[in-house]
C-alpha cells in the first residue's frame, strides 16, 4: 500500500509463500497449538448437570430377612368363544374348570393349591375375569384376613400357576364380578348389606406373602352402597335399559333361591337396588354367574343351581312389577363352595332359545319338525 513511516529496528523474518488462491474467510483469531499427544484418561469430575435418575442408595443397616419379590401372574387367553369358567372346592384347594354347555361336563382347566402362594390361603371365592387385564382376581382368606387375590399362569414360566395378594380386603364376600368397566366389587353379606367397588387393581403389585410391606391396604375403606335385600351367592354385572330412560345402565345383579337382587351403580356413584320374585320358584341358591354379551351387544345372564338342577338365564326382568323369569338351559354341577367367572365380552354360549308359537296348529303333523320354529 503505502511505505512505514521508518525503517523497522529490525529486519522481519521472511513470510510463507503466499496461498494459490484466496482463503474462503480469515478466521477469528489463531486455534491454540495442539498437544503433543493425547490425554491419557478423562479427569474424574461431577457432571455438569444431575443425572435422570439417582442410584439406589444402600439401607443403613442389614435387613433381618431378604424381601420377596413381587409375583406377576398373566392373562386368561379371553376371545369371543371363551367358555363359562366354574372355580370349585376341591380336597386341597380349588379348581378352575371350564363348561361345555352342550354336553354340561366340566374340565379341569387351572389347579390352585392352598400352598401356591408363599403365604397359603384357605378359602377362595367372589372371582372374575378383569377386562382391564383379562386376569382372574378373587377373594381369598390366608390366616383369617380376607384378601383381594390375583392368580394364572406365571409371567416368566407360564407352564407355572402364581397366586399373589393384590390387597387386604375390608370384607369377606362370596359375591364378587369385575365388570366392563374395569371395577371390581364384592358385597359383604355378613352383618348389614354393603357393596365395595376396587378401582384400577390391574395396576396395584402383587405379593406372595401377605406380610409385604409395601401390600396395598384397604381394610378400612367405607363402602360404596349399603342396601337391604337377599343374600346371594355370586352377582355378575349388566349393561342394559331397566328403567325405560332409553340408555343403557349399569347393574349388578345375583339369584338368591327365588329372589332377584338388582343393584344399580351408574358412574359408581348413582346407586340404588330392588328385589324381584323369579318364576318359577326355588328352593336353590345359584352359585355360580355369568354374563356373556351377544352379537346386538345385548348382555345375557345364566346362574348355576347348587343343587345340581341346571344352569338357567334370567330373562324378562321388571323393575315395575318386580318380577323375573328364569328359563333352563342345561345341567349344573352339585356344590355348595364354587363361583362362577368368564370373559364379559365373550359370545352367547348357549344355543338361542325360540319363543313359542301363539296359537298351537290346527292340527297334529305328520312328523316333528327339524329344528325348533321360529
Amino acid at each position: 500500500e503505502s511505505p512505514t513511516a521508518s525503517p523497522s529496528s529490525s529486519p522481519t523474518e521472511s513470510t510463507a509463500s503466499p496461498s494459490s488462491s484466496p482463503t474462503e474467510s480469515p478466521t477469528a483469531s489463531p486455534s491454540s497449538s495442539p498437544t503433543e499427544s493425547p490425554t491419557e484418561s478423562p479427569t474424574a469430575s461431577p457432571s455438569s448437570s444431575p443425572t435422570e435418575s439417582p442410584t439406589a442408595s444402600p439401607s443403613s443397616a442389614p435387613t433381618a430377612a431378604p424381601t420377596i419379590p413381587p409375583t406377576h401372574a398373566t392373562a386368561f387367553p379371553c376371545n369371543h368363544t371363551s367358555p363359562p369358567l366354574q372355580v370349585i372346592g376341591i380336597s386341597g384347594g380349588y379348581a378352575v374348570k371350564t363348561l361345555d354347555v352342550i354336553t354340561g361336563t366340566y374340565t379341569d382347566y387351572w389347579l390352585l393349591p392352598f400352598g401356591l402362594p408363599v403365604s397359603p390361603y384357605t378359602k377362595l371365592n367372589a372371582v372374575g375375569i378383569n377386562p382391564a387385564d383379562s386376569t382372574a382376581y378373587g377373594v381369598a382368606r390366608s390366616s383369617g384376613q380376607p384378601y383381594l387375590v390375583r392368580f394364572g399362569p406365571d409371567a416368566n414360566d407360564p407352564s407355572d400357576l402364581r397366586m399373589e395378594y393384590v390387597l387386604k380386603s375390608p370384607a369377606w364376600s362370596y359375591a364378587g364380578t369385575s365388570d366392563t368397566h374395569g371395577y371390581f366389587h364384592i358385597l359383604d353379606q355378613a352383618n348389614s348389606k354393603r357393596l365395595y367397588t376396587f378401582e384400577n387393581i390391574h395396576q396395584l403389585i402383587g405379593y406372595p406373602d401377605t406380610g409385604a410391606a409395601l401390600l396395598a391396604d384397604h381394610s378400612e375403606m367405607m363402602p360404596s352402597y349399603t342396601y337391604s335385600g337377599p343374600s346371594v351367592a355370586d352377582i355378575v354385572p349388566l349393561r342394559a335399559d331397566l328403567e325405560g330412560t332409553s340408555s343403557k345402565q349399569d347393574y349388578l345383579v345375583g339369584v338368591g333361591y327365588s329372589k332377584v337382587l338388582v343393584i344399580r351403580y351408574s358412574n359408581n356413584t348413582d346407586h340404588d337396588h330392588w328385589v324381584l320374585t323369579s318364576s318359577p320358584t326355588s328352593n336353590s341358591a345359584f352359585g355360580a354367574a355369568w354374563n356373556h354379551r351377544d352379537a346386538n351387544g345385548d348382555d345375557h345372564l345364566y346362574f348355576s343351581a347348587n343343587t345340581g338342577i341346571g344352569i338357567f338365564e334370567l330373562v324378562d326382568m321388571d323393575l315395575g312389577t318386580l318380577t323375573a323369569n328364569m328359563v333352563q338351559l342345561g345341567a349344573s354341577y352339585v356344590t355348595n363352595n364354587n363361583d362362577g367367572m368368564n370373559c364379559l365380552f365373550s359370545g352367547v354360549p348357549f344355543p338361542p332359545t325360540h319363543a313359542p308359537t301363539e296359537a298351537p296348529s290346527d292340527a297334529p303333523t305328520s312328523e316333528p319338525s327339524s329344528s325348533p320354529t321360529e
